[in-house]
């Protein structure tokens, strides 16, 4: 057998290994992108996330991962960067000020994602925020998606300065994805238009575009 046919041989038995070890996570890849994932050589996006959920257990994906630490490690790294300011941050959702929750501001939890309430004019209720915020502290994205980085984050409720992108054509939400300490490409999404467009990291539109979905843990 060729060094070449061995190589394939031991990629294609990785494949099937990671498919039978992960019921779980390629069930939920499959009913949310239809197609069957190659985690032993991935060669799509959505594949190399999903390889990087079973190997790649880089310890900074921990601090990453929190979106408190995440805002320090940026303006440590970068002074000039601007992040939304955190006007509260607590372990217990009971313990939320109700003044602060009566203006234009974020109610966020640090441990998960899709976890934000937009307060405006002083809704939804004080109630309902702290029996939401109560149930987000329950969330465990390791044991349900396979997403390890969460696992340690000293789960916190905060509130945060509400940021205006979208209306008026703008965004309303951009990621920048990087690569090798350049960026690869930045997503840009209208999300209440149901449209979005991928760019290079000169600007310039890429061919094909990142689909909109909502409550995709991929």
């Amino acid at each position: 057998m060729s060094l070449q046919t061995w190589q394939k041989t031991v990629l294609f038995f990785a494949r099937i290994y990671f498919l039978v070890a992960y019921p779980r996570l390629t069930r939920q890849f499959v009913r949310q992108l239809k197609f069957w994932p190659n985690a032993g050589t991935p060669k799509r996006y959505h594949e190399k996330v999903l390889w990087r959920k079973i190997v790649d257990h880089n310890p900074i994906f921990s601090d990453l991962s929190d979106k408190l630490a995440a805002k320090r490690i940026a303006q440590a790294r970068c002074r000039e960067v601007a992040v939304a300011q955190v006007l509260w941050a607590g372990a217990d959702p009971q313990c939320l000020p109700a003044n602060l929750v009566t203006g234009d501001v974020v109610v966020k939890a640090n441990h998960c994602w899709d976890t934000n309430i937009f307060v405006a004019d002083g809704k939804p209720a004080y109630a309902e925020i702290v029996d939401r915020a109560l149930r987000w502290m329950a969330i465990s994205y390791d044991r349900n998606f396979g997403e390890w980085g969460y696992r340690d984050v000293p789960r916190r409720i905060f509130i945060e300065e509400m940021l205006v992108l979208g209306g008026g054509g703008l965004p309303t939400d951009i990621k920048v994805h990087t690569f090798d300490r350049g960026i690869g490409h930045v997503w840009v999404a209208d999300k209440l238009g149901g449209r979005s467009r991928t760019y290079d990291a000169d600007g310039l539109p890429l061919i094909g575009r990142f689909r909109v979905i909502e409550r995709s843990n991929y």
